[in-house]
């Protein structure tokens, strides 16, 4: 400290970790040397006084939906793959073959450079996608590590024991206790699994801070959330062999599975009755991994019934949250498993199969399963599973264009609600009966049950229903040619379903809003949105039914006469590729300009005949680029791009550049840049 005290200077030390007593030490050096600043690595913190922390997160990984094979080798992950891999193959190359197979490797590996430099050297013997295929026991892989490294990085197994070693008992119980969990977890419920009754000896947030400052988990936290934590595929399949080999896996296991079932159990009455049911969706999202996990363990350990009890109570966060093909796999799954399982349980798990298999357009699947569902809710005398399961009966003759068989379902529904005193119910069927109404004709009828339904779903806070409702008025006001009112509803109604991320409602109400423009003149931009709505109906695996399939053919094929064919190709394929996101904001961002009524089955041409390259550079005249910068962009000559100005100029009746973009964006020809 002496030979320190009037230099100034940077003192660099490395693998702190081996030495963390001497800590003190260093605080006292830098305490007497003023001019004298630390840079210490370390996989634990220092804890004295004047420590800035850094955490040195694992490299970033490729940004999804990027495949071209130029961009994915920046990424530095990837870099960093060929790099090694070449340095054991000199042939290696990245390409369209096998980027994808790299990709995902870096991917299973979360970004970790000793564990990619480790994988990557392999490439000598395994194609990335052998390679990938192994990785499901990726610590036998992850070997072989260069020989003047020290003994703890030649392995991946060794990198993380050398953590793992320095742990006190108590926390290694605890950090193997944790690999139970899948994806991420929460303070709660690593207090209430792996710390249950104090038998781990510990504290649990003590536990996790100490664990995340030994490098073996990551907390993180959004918002106003609590923290939750996480653990890397390595550091995670090191853990579970711990667990495995202090033989608590089994009981551990278990214990993660009761408390996902008591959790879905917390969340139904707010599915059943839709109140207060975004906040449980949320928590369950963040806990869908888990679930999956408990789900698994109890089908592997024969508790059976209690895994269709579980996936039973998932089926309305399934079907909200566009995971229909998942849920309909767990639930079949779970039904042939447990035959014989309590009738209450099997009956709420065929509700939930039904629903998802006729949002999927399989009503050979769906109606056996609700009258199954029904003869079982009977039996037990569960009135709430009688009334939603007639509801539903109702919903697929609706939604099959057969009204006067769904008219009477309904009204026997909205009875049984009414009796239960189950207003969020009793509301949803007037929305149906409204449906009903429409299709059989009576328009005013219709809209008198809407407001009724609307008015109670305000009233409760059933946000979900009420955007449901507001749909269909948007779409009653569209076809009353109330333009300004369309608007408002399904602005609202779009807005609530994005908040809610409800992937079959936010597809819909992108199309709803296709038919506005479709109404409102807006033919591009109707197509536009029809193709991206389809996009994310292909995505969830989401069919049409009436009234909507009707409804929107008509706006199709009104938009379709405004435009040439090869036009409404283009816009149609522009919106295909927008993704949700850009959608929605395109959907909420529709203008209505044109008074007048436009029927959606007239054949008016307007003004969008433009061709696909005249769309091209409308697109660019309107981010305000000149003749010159057109051509660029477009690899033409500055004489064309200025011949496919005037060309627009003509088609459009304008005779400058401000003019063109203004017509274009009120036309829905373009969608005015943000």
């Amino acid at each position: 400290a002496l030979a320190l005290r009037d230099k100034r200077l940077l003192l660099v030390l490395d693998n702190f970790e081996q030495v963390v007593l001497a800590a003190s030490q260093v605080a006292d050096l830098l305490a007497m040397s003023s001019q004298v600043k630390a840079l210490v690595t370390s996989r634990v913190p220092l804890n004295v006084t004047g420590e800035q922390e850094f955490a040195v997160p694992p490299l970033p990984l490729p940004v999804a939906g990027v495949n071209a094979v130029a961009d994915l080798a920046a990424c530095p992950t990837v870099a960093l793959f060929v790099q090694r891999a070449q340095a054991v193959r000199a042939d290696f190359v990245l390409h369209e073959a096998n980027a994808v197979a790299v990709v995902e490797v870096c991917q299973r590996l979360d970004g970790l450079p000793l564990a990619i430099e480790l994988a990557a050297a392999r490439s000598k013997v395994l194609a990335p996608a052998a390679l990938l295929a192994r990785l499901t026991h990726g610590l036998r892989v992850l070997t072989g590590g260069s020989r003047d490294h020290p003994a703890r990085l030649q392995t991946m197994q060794a990198a993380i024991a050398w953590s793992y070693d320095l742990l006190s008992t108590e926390h290694q119980i605890l950090f193997r206790r944790l690999t139970v969990f899948a994806g991420s977890g929460s303070l709660d419920a690593a207090e209430s699994i792996a710390i249950r009754g104090g038998d781990s000896g510990i504290d649990g947030l003590e536990g996790l801070s100490t664990l995340a400052n030994n490098s073996l988990l990551r907390l993180s936290q959004h918002g106003d959330a609590d923290a939750r934590f996480t653990l890397l595929h390595t550091t995670r399949e090191f853990g579970l062999e711990q667990l495995v080999a202090s033989g608590e896996m089994a009981e551990m296991r278990q214990r993660h599975a009761d408390w996902c079932v008591h959790l879905a159990d917390e969340a139904w009455p707010a599915f059943a009755a839709r109140i207060n049911q975004v906040a449980w969706l949320d928590r369950i999202e963040l806990e869908h991994d888990n679930m999956r996990a408990a789900i698994t363990w109890l089908d592997q350990s024969g508790e059976c019934d209690l895994a269709l009890h579980l996936c039973g109570r998932l089926s309305w966060f399934w079907y909200l949250r566009g995971h229909l093909s998942e849920g309909r796999r767990w639930l079949e799954h779970a039904l042939d498993r447990a035959p014989e399982a309590p009738d209450a349980v099997r009956a709420r798990a065929l509700l939930g199969l039904a629903m998802l298999a006729h949002w999927q357009g399989d009503d050979g699947r769906a109606i056996p399963c609700l009258e199954e569902s029904l003869e079982l809710s009977r039996k037990t005398g569960d009135d709430w599973g009688i009334m939603f399961a007639i509801g539903i009966l109702g919903i697929v003759a609706e939604d099959a264009g057969e009204f006067d068989r769904a008219y009477p379902l309904q009204i026997e529904a909205l009875a049984l609600a009414q009796a239960m005193g189950d207003r969020s119910n009793a509301a949803l069927c007037r929305t149906h009966l409204g449906i009903t109404a429409w299709g059989l004709g009576d328009i005013d009828q219709a809209v008198l049950k809407w407001h009724e339904a609307l008015e109670t779903q305000r009233e409760l806070g059933d946000s979900w229903a009420a955007s449901v409702t507001l749909s269909y008025l948007g779409l009653a006001a569209c076809n009353q040619n109330q333009l300004a009112l369309a608007k408002a509803y399904l602005g609202e109604s779009l807005s609530v379903r994005w908040a809610m991320r409800s992937q079959e409602e936010i597809a819909h109400g992108i199309a709803n809003f296709a038919v506005l423009a479709a109404s409102s003149g807006q033919h591009a931009h109707a197509a536009r949105l029809f193709g991206a709505a389809e996009a994310e109906r292909n995505v969830i695996g989401l069919t049409l039914q009436e009234p909507e399939q009707s409804t929107y053919a008509q706006a199709i094929e009104a938009a379709r006469a405004g435009l040439s064919r090869e036009m409404f190709a283009a816009c149609w394929s522009a919106g295909r590729a927008l993704g949700v996101e850009q959608a929605v904001a395109d959907a909420l961002a529709t203008r209505i300009e044109s008074p007048g009524r436009v029927d959606l089955r007239a054949k008016s041409p307007g003004p969008t005949t433009l061709t696909p390259r005249e769309l091209e550079v409308l697109s660019l005249l309107v981010l305000g680029r000149t003749d010159r910068e057109i051509a660029t962009a477009l690899f033409v000559s500055p004489r064309t791009a200025h011949g496919h100005v005037a060309n627009i100029f003509a088609k459009l009746g304008v005779s400058t550049r401000t003019a063109a973009a203004t017509t274009a964006i009120a036309a829905g020809i373009v969608v005015a840049p943000s």
